[in-house]
């Protein structure tokens, strides 16, 4: 089997993994933002505030998933601050 095939095999459970999350924050998201249009403005806002936590934290939460799909041949790490930033920004985006 080449190296190709064999990488393809290891990742696989991964790519499904981030394929779930992705589907499920989506729906989540779209459920919510759903919702939130048949609220008043209050509401709305709350309803918009975990719409976009649940799409800024699936998109997030592949990201860093596949961030460690292919092997390389260097170690990565992960700053604490750096990660939270990006949770932020994905947060951020999914609420405009």
């Amino acid at each position: 089997m080449n190296n190709t095939a064999s990488n393809l095999i290891l990742i696989a459970p991964w790519l499904l993994l981030t394929g779930l999350i992705a589907s499920l924050s989506a729906y989540a998201a779209l459920d919510l933002g759903k919702r939130m249009q048949s609220t008043e403005s209050s509401e709305g806002r709350q309803w918009l505030l975990g719409s976009g936590l649940a799409w800024g934290t699936g998109v997030w939460s592949v990201h860093v998933l596949s961030m460690n799909f292919q092997p390389l041949s260097y170690g990565i790490g992960y700053h604490p601050v750096g990660l939270f930033a990006a949770w932020l920004a994905a947060v951020g985006v999914g609420m405009a």
